[in-house]
């Protein structure tokens, strides 16, 4: 299964950009503990708005499906929820795989109230246009929203073994929706 990413630094492993941190072994993608899984190419990098994803990433002919991670940066950059959902769908053509994965974006310690909110925006979107939605941050959250202490950096990213964590859910939720059908 070739799968393409798309993101922000919750999807880079906190270290600059996708590649770099598939090189270091921190990028969820590098994480996914299989080998039927493989990173088919995308875009990612710190910082980055639903905005600037939309406008940067570049199709990937070969990707079975698409994992993007959007929405973490749009509140800080003034973005509503609409244009996430039109940078999304944006995102999807300009990628072209033919399965689609939303992806959670993480707990944010300072702002748990736009993680809960922007989640459901993304799971409405997801299902209004037959794609996947999957929050692979169950494990690494507390019940009221915010980062478990052992995953916590600075209130918006994880540790190398958070995204691990993460990388292991979101490699076995493809494997069981896409490899398992």
């Amino acid at each position: 299964m070739r799968v393409a990413v798309v993101g922000d630094s919750n999807s880079t492993g906190h270290l600059g950009d996708i590649d770099t941190g598939i090189a270091a072994k921190t990028a969820w993608i590098a994480q996914v503990g299989t080998d039927d899984i493989e990173y088919a190419g995308g875009w990612a990098r710190d910082g980055a708005t639903s905005a600037l994803m939309a406008s940067q990433v570049q199709p990937v002919p070969d990707a079975d499906v698409v994992v993007i991670m959007a929405g973490t940066n749009d509140l800080a950059a003034g973005l509503t929820l609409e244009q996430l959902d039109d940078d999304i769908t944006s995102i999807v053509s300009t990628v072209g795989a033919k399965n689609v994965v939303l992806a959670a974006i993480p707990p944010i310690t300072l702002r748990a109230d736009y993680a809960v909110e922007a989640n459901a925006d993304l799971e409405a979107l997801a299902a209004k246009n037959g794609w996947f939605f999957h929050d692979g941050w169950g494990n690494l959250r507390t019940a009221d929203g915010v980062w478990s202490t052992q995953y916590k950096v600075d209130g918006i990213h994880t540790t190398k073994a958070g995204y691990g964590v993460f990388g292991r859910d979101m490699g076995e939720f493809i494997r069981q929706t896409f490899l398992e059908e």
